[in-house]
């Protein structure tokens, strides 16, 4: 029997939070009592009904790498890709081309 992770180092990520936001991350590095990601985005309701981002913590310098606390989070997931292509579009400028 294969055993997979649902994410590894570098991937996209999604998280709940106990606060209620649902949060798009680039996953760095998992320890016991944290993870730590950067450059997270918050899913905020977007124009005309879909989903938007924005960036998660508004007053640290963009690319930093920040520690989430585990006790706070409810899910970590790795994120659905066509969501974590939109997340690359939005963080690096680049548009990604779909097979």
């Amino acid at each position: 029997m294969l055993i997979t992770t649902p994410y590894k180092n570098g991937d996209i990520v999604s998280l709940k939070v106990t606060s209620g936001e649902e949060i798009l991350a680039k996953l760095v590095e998992e320890k016991d009592d944290v993870i730590i990601v950067t450059k997270p985005f918050a899913l905020v309701p977007g124009q005309g009904g879909g989903l938007g981002m924005m960036p998660w913590i508004l007053s640290i310098e963009p690319g930093q790498n920040i520690s989430i606390n585990k006790n706070t989070i409810m899910l970590l997931h790795k994120t659905e890709e066509g969501i974590g292509k939109q997340y690359i579009e939005q963080t690096t400028g680049l548009t990604m081309i779909t097979k």
